[in-house]
């Protein structure tokens, strides 16, 4: 596994996080170009309003100057037990009704989806990243990079964490997953992949029950690719978002020849079978499934206009690195370049031509830690950096390329997002 998958960026963020991509055919996975009629439909499953009605409070806690509300939406299940959650956490001393930006942080943790024999590819993700999440989501709070710097805002932040216990990247439009043993449903239903619903009912909730002014949306990883797609979803229901910060995951078709060229030489993770991708694409639809949805092509399009951050660092082992790797270019011509300078590179050509919002940026960083296995240590090799703190010790120096903070970047670029019109009214 190329620490995730082909066709998306594939990162993990822990030792057993790792992300996931799309497949090398257009539609549903069984390959050829999407039609017209056939775009329609996944337009249409995009679009599904989120069901927010089910939505309860199931426990509120209040520490060290926070309030933290976790909340379980019994519309939308897990793949293996459970309902999706999401967290909500304010200072305690803010008045629900006063007006404060709202922080949405969505976590990675990989992907993945059931083989044909109902055996669950990567293994080490069942059944705990199925699972209802509960108070591990209030734990993104306490991280000590770019999270802690918008917790000491002026400003006031609020934060949305939503769970993602379908393991599909946040982007699942409803379609039942294929080969999954866990059935029926809390529900009574087939077990879906429902992760954009899911997360949009928690926006849509936690918009109703806070003031809000701006939204950004924050992920790493698989969050990352979530964060795009919810981002997309809100824009075609009406809401552009002030701000997504999209860190180390990107669902791009470069991921493929990638995996193919140095899947397999030590600077990335074993690749999965074929099959793996095509189920991973009818679990989750759409957004991974049809390249028409890629990140890239919707800003190219000009179908995506909220301002992104995209940061990336340029020897991350869950893109294999600095390995270099070859590929034709649209004059023919061909060329050479790192393996996630490669996977980030359609993305970062897009923000550069056509800059959406006015105010977009591509942070490609050099930060680097002491992995678990030695033979990935390189310089620029940590993953979704966002996480962590620039100070922490670190032999190489947790800094972007120019020798900055590149927390304090993105939070200098938040913070003239936030002298711009709210997102919401």
């Amino acid at each position: 596994m190329l620490v995730a998958l082909v066709l998306f960026v594939g990162c993990t963020e822990s030792k057993v996080e790792a992300d996931a991509g799309r497949v090398e055919d257009g539609g549903s996975g069984d390959g050829g170009d999407t039609d017209a009629g056939s775009r329609a439909d996944e337009e249409a499953l995009i679009d599904q309003a989120p069901s927010i009605d089910r939505i309860e409070l199931v426990e509120t806690a209040s520490r060290s100057g926070w309030t933290v509300e976790h909340f379980r939406n019994r519309a939308y299940t897990c793949g293996h037990a459970g309902y999706q959650t999401f967290t909500i956490a304010y200072p305690t001393d803010l008045a629900k009704d006063e007006k404060r930006p709202l922080w949405t942080r969505m976590h990675g943790g990989g992907t993945g989806a059931f083989l044909a024999d109902g055996s669950y590819e990567p293994p080490e993700f069942h059944p705990g990243s199925l699972d209802e999440e509960g108070r591990n989501l209030a734990a993104l709070l306490t991280e000590t990079g770019l999270v802690a710097k918008v917790r000491a805002r002026p400003e006031r932040f609020r934060f949305l964490m939503p769970s993602m216990c379908d393991h599909d990247m946040y982007s699942g439009v409803g379609l039942p997953e294929p080969h999954d043993p866990h059935q029926p449903d809390e529900n009574g239903e087939p077990r879906a992949a429902d992760g954009l619903l899911a997360t949009r009912a928690a926006v849509a909730y936690a918009l109703a029950e806070v003031s809000t002014s701006h939204l950004f949306v924050h992920g790493t990883s698989a969050g990352s690719a979530g964060a795009f797609s919810l981002s997309y979803s809100l824009e075609r229901a009406g809401l552009r978002v002030n701000g997504v910060v999209n860190d180390s995951g990107v669902i791009d078709d470069a991921v493929a020849d990638v995996e193919a060229q140095v899947g397999d030489t030590g600077t990335c993770q074993n690749a999965e079978p074929a099959e793996f991708f095509q189920l991973l694409a009818a679990k989750v639809g759409p957004l991974v499934g049809d390249p028409w949805f890629s990140p890239a092509a919707l800003v190219a399009r000009g179908e995506a206009t909220f301002p992104i951050m995209h940061v990336w660092d340029h020897g991350d082992y869950g893109c294999c690195g600095d390995a270099l790797v070859t590929y034709t270019d649209e004059e023919g011509a061909e060329r050479s370049m790192a393996a996630c300078d490669r996977v980030h590179g359609a993305l970062a050509t897009a923000i550069d031509e056509v800059n959406p919002g006015g105010a977009s940026e591509n942070l490609r960083t050099c930060v680097t830690w002491d992995m678990p296995d030695p033979s990935l240590n390189r310089p620029c090799n940590r993953h979704s950096p966002t996480k962590y703190d620039a100070a922490e010790n670190d032999p190489y120096g947790d800094t972007d390329d120019g020798g900055a903070d590149y927390n304090e970047l993105i939070v200098e670029w938040v913070a003239d997002r936030l002298r711009e019109p709210p997102a919401v009214h």
